[in-house]
């Protein structure tokens, strides 16, 4: 047939129709929701084989408080870090970081006091009001706790080398001023707000040399004292003190290829649900080819392909 104001000419060819074929879909879905099983089910078996304690209690307190934690050996890997962490819930620090209650620049001075801010973060002229750490409610609100652990032989020597290799190296983000704090690390961790209810903040790493040791002189049982310290309060909006977080919870763990426990056996999860998706997808597509075969679609198709 000729199209309308054209010199060209339009047909149809039969042999340049497309021919849709559910098996081949559905090969490609079985192909991919195998492999997503395959891949989620060994993630969530090795996130068995993940240490990640019970959280332990530590209430508000300058006095020291002492934890007994009993872990089975074949639960810890002497070959990975051993860290400690704390945690605080429904502390939404990421509400508080709504406010001006950090200033990025002080944080990459070179110096806190070229930054003309008060505690508060707000401008001044006066440099007497200027403080020597950073400012604003997210560093007034740090927790300054101290945790050590040990067993009954030696205390752990703990790493706080916690922060990405980038913000050890370079001052774009953490400065000179800010690094020459003690226990700058423990501090930029904590800067960085959390954006869920739950503040969950890295604070060491117990020495390889000293898990080592301890976990060969150990027997089934790999005995653990943490002794915890530290009040988690601050001067309020109008001068008195206020209490932060009434308890922390301190938390033992060790990492895997993607990450803790938790993110490795949610990574499986999520291949798993992928992968069944992937096989439910599949039979859909077997569905429809055996509907379109009693139809006689195929039977038409190949008539096409004989003449």
């Amino acid at each position: 047939s000729k199209v309308a104001n054209s010199n060209f000419f339009q047909q149809n060819m039969k042999h340049c129709i497309p021919i849709f074929n559910p098996l081949i879909f559905s090969g490609i879905f079985m192909v991919l929701g195998a492999l997503s099983l395959i891949v989620g089910v060994a993630f969530i078996a090795s996130s068995n084989n993940i240490l990640l304690t019970s959280p332990i209690i530590h209430e508000n307190s300058i006095n020291q408080q002492v934890h007994t934690i009993e872990i089975n050996k074949n639960q810890i890997n002497p070959n990975k870090h051993l860290g400690i962490m704390y945690q605080i819930d429904n502390f939404h620090q990421n509400v508080r970081s709504y406010v001006a209650q950090f200033d990025v620049t002080q944080w990459s001075s070179r110096n806190f006091s070229s930054i003309m801010v008060d505690k508060y973060c707000r401008k001044t002229q006066n440099i007497s009001q200027v403080p020597d750490h950073p400012c604003g409610l997210i560093y007034q609100t740090r927790v300054t706790d101290d945790y050590i652990i040990g067993t009954n032989n030696l205390n752990f020597t703990l790493n706080n080398n916690i922060l990405r290799h980038s913000d050890t190296v370079s001052n774009i983000l953490f400065g000179e001023a800010f690094k020459q704090m003690p226990n700058w690390q423990r501090t930029a961790e904590w800067m960085r707000p959390s954006p869920f209810a739950k503040v969950t903040k890295i604070y060491g790493f117990v020495d390889q040399k000293d898990l080592i040791t301890e976990f060969n002189q150990q027997l089934e049982i790999f005995n653990l004292t943490i002794y915890s310290q530290g009040e988690h309060k601050g001067e309020g909006i109008d001068g008195k003190p206020l209490v932060y977080s009434e308890y922390r919870k301190v938390v033992l763990f060790q990492t895997g290829m993607l990450g803790g426990k938790q993110e490795t056996y949610a990574f499986g999860l999520i291949s798993v649900i992928f992968g069944c998706i992937s096989l439910g997808i599949m039979l859909l597509f077997i569905g429809i080819h055996f509907v379109k075969m009693k139809k006689g679609v195929d039977k038409k198709i190949k008539e096409w392909v004989v003449e």
